[in-house]
């Protein structure tokens, strides 16, 4: 499965709250059990997943994003390309958190310095290669159809609009 497409579950979570709220339907939707009650199988045709995967995909797609927020989507291509994308679902608490804190403002540290010395060069460089363009039509709000990846403000604020449960 795609890491994009990990992205998606919450995502798509966050899109059927927004409509709910503009709706002025109030289930409740404080929880992830609540919000797979509500929304993913009362309301999505065809198959739906137990609410055990529905939890795990939307933890995962949380940390992707996490670590997206904290440079670019250009992030998630390096875990693809390094083949780290099981090391990245299987990170407990709040390291992809903290490793995305780490990309969008790196210290003094041995860390802070491999991100600033050869994280932030190597994404300048993709981003200047391959520029993309995200349909986020079906994510995000009804403003935006697409994100500029190469975009850093774009970027924070789609993934800083992503609320965790």
């Amino acid at each position: 499965m795609s890491k994009v497409r990990y992205l998606n579950y919450p995502l798509q979570v966050q899109l059927l709250i927004t409509e709910i709220r503009i709706l002025d339907r109030s289930p409740d939707l404080s929880t992830l059990r609540c919000i797979h009650a509500a929304l993913v199988t009362s309301s999505t045709p065809g198959w739906k997943p137990h609410l055990r995967t529905f939890i795990r995909w939307n933890a995962m797609g949380h940390k992707f994003a996490q670590l997206a927020s904290g440079g670019s989507v250009y992030v998630l291509l390096m875990v693809a390309g390094l083949d780290l994308c099981v090391d990245v679902s299987r990170a407990l608490g709040r390291l992809p958190f903290e490793v995305g804190k780490m990309l969008r403002r790196p210290d003094d540290s041995p860390a802070g310095r491999l991100v600033r010395n050869r994280i932030v060069p190597t994404i300048a460089y993709m981003r200047k290669k391959l520029p993309l363009r995200l349909d986020t039509s079906s994510w995000y709000d009804l403003k935006h159809s697409h994100m500029d990846c190469t975009s850093l403000k774009d970027s924070d604020r789609f993934f800083d609009s992503l609320e965790r449960w």
